[in-house]
């Protein structure tokens, strides 16, 4: 065994610039920012929505290829929409996947300041 490899050199500079990265001030922040943003990315009902369809279809090909196993797969989705903070009631509030948004317009415009009426213009617009 070779005490300076090039592998154990690589392994060694590697850990040395995550440790400086990690250490420093503005590797902190950076890393706090990332991890704000994978929060903000989470929990989001759009995110959300697609996680609980995606169990929800793993369920049914479950249930469909062995049914001796459909019982589990309902549990598991139930866990995952558990474990997410996901509910039906965020399916009602969230935006349909194919609504676009204008960036010209406002949201007022687009029924974003209007909850009783999503999609639909305010006086004025």
């Amino acid at each position: 065994m070779k005490l300076f490899s090039v592998r154990r050199l690589l392994t060694l500079g590697a850990g040395a610039a995550i440790g400086y990265f990690a250490g420093s001030r503005e590797g902190r922040r950076k890393a706090e920012e990332i991890a704000r943003q994978a929060q903000d990315f989470w929990t989001d009902p759009k995110t959300q929505r697609q996680v609980h369809d995606v169990a929800e279809k793993a369920t049914d090909a479950v249930k469909e290829k062995a049914p001796q196993f459909g019982d589990a797969a309902e549990k598991a989705a139930g866990f995952v929409d558990k474990s997410t903070g996901y509910s039906s009631d965020d399916a009602a509030t969230a935006a349909d996947p194919d609504t676009v948004s204008d960036p010209a317009e406002s949201l007022e415009a687009e029924g974003g300041g209007n909850p009783e009426a999503p999609g639909k213009h305010t006086a004025g617009s």
